[in-house]
């Protein structure tokens, strides 16, 4: 199963995505620069992860990318 994990969670379009994927039954990570708004939408579905992310800094997307497969197994592709 894929795990999608989704940028710009906090609100509007990415926090609708994370909501759909979850009904869907997959197991989603957040991420946002707004740290406290993306734990909204988290608190709301169960087994959601949720981290901090710019994603202007290269070096902290290629973390977020390898701990949420470290936790998911798997590896990781852009869509």
């Amino acid at each position: 199963m894929d795990n999608p994990l989704i940028t710009g969670a906090a609100s509007g379009i990415g926090a609708a995505t994370a909501r759909l994927f979850h009904a869907r039954g997959w197991q989603v990570g957040l991420l946002d620069s707004d740290h406290s708004g993306v734990m909204a939408p988290a608190a709301e579905l169960e087994g959601a992860r949720h981290a901090p992310l710019d994603v202007v800094d290269a070096t902290a997307v290629k973390a977020a990318l390898a701990e949420f497969c470290t936790l998911h197994g798997g590896q990781w592709r852009l869509p």
